[in-house]
């Protein structure tokens, strides 16, 4: 897709989205460091995720989705403070969703990772990202239970985690999410019974 390393370090927005585009991302897009918006969603864009895109600080809008990216999501990704939508579903990622600890990613307000290979459980610590509002993550191999404290997520009104195999019960704290309108999980290996707070939620599509 591209040749050469890039020299565009005024460029704030690159969308080629819905087109035919193959080839890699290069590591040298880490030198377009004013980049805001970046997306090539609709494409067929191959090989990994660069790490260096973690270099791009001011960068707001990722859009990757409907690919055939490969390998691991880096851990980079979640340094960028300024990102407010992560959007890699349709593509064929795998291994852990791992967070950064440091939680500098506080401003996220869309994560979406389905339809990936994505394995592990889901990290306790996504309750870092306080301002999510649509979370993601049907059609994986994740495991484990929901984080009993996703509660935390005060804001979340999405949340799909539907075709995986979770297990455990529904925990009680999703009750606590006023703004929550959909949860998907269906297909999954999820116990018990359904929490009476979920109940309780005016918002929440029954």
């Amino acid at each position: 897709m591209w040749k050469g390393p890039w020299y565009v370090p005024e460029l704030k927005v690159l969308n080629l989205r819905n087109n035919s585009l193959m080839g890699i991302i290069p590591p040298s897009v880490r030198n377009a460091t004013k980049l805001m918006n970046f997306s090539l969603s609709g494409n067929r864009v191959s090989g990994n995720i660069p790490k260096e895109i973690g270099n791009l600080s001011q960068l707001a809008f990722l859009y990757l989705f409907d690919n055939q990216l490969t390998g691991f999501i880096p851990v980079t990704l979640f340094n960028i403070s300024s990102l407010l939508a992560l959007s890699l579903g349709i593509n064929s990622l795998s291994g852990p969703l791992l967070l950064d600890e440091r939680n500098t990613m506080s401003n996220l307000k869309l994560l979406d990772i389905s339809y990936n290979q994505i394995s592990g459980c889901i990290p306790s610590n996504i309750c870092q990202l306080t301002e999510l509002k649509a979370l993601s993550m049907s059609f994986n191999s994740i495991t484990g239970d929901i984080p009993k404290n996703i509660g935390c997520l005060s804001k979340l009104e999405e949340f799909y985690i539907g075709y995986n195999p979770i297990k455990g019960t529904i925990p009680i704290s999703l009750g606590n999410i006023s703004t929550l309108r959909n949860l998907y999980s269906s297909n999954n290996r999820i116990v018990g019974q359904i929490p009476p707070e979920l109940g309780k939620l005016s918002k929440f599509r029954k």
